[in-house]
């Protein structure tokens, strides 16, 4: 998961693939702030359809609170 200062969404080039490590890099490389909080709960990225299904195995498993 990504927040994002808007200014930091005037970095991003219009028209482009441009990934969010790459303006990961552009924000560094412009001095400008970069943080990141750890968790240790469960979390799963589910923008592909194999890993929603996983989500939906995991939860009527009980892996979740």
């Amino acid at each position: 998961m990504y927040l994002l200062d808007p200014s930091a969404i005037a970095l991003i080039p219009p028209r482009q693939y441009f990934d969010a490590t790459d303006l990961i890099r552009l924000l560094l490389a412009h001095g400008l702030p970069v943080s990141a909080y750890l968790i240790r709960e469960y979390w799963l990225d589910v923008g592909q359809h194999g890993d929603l299904e996983k989500a939906k195995r995991d939860v009527a498993e009980g892996l979740l609170d």
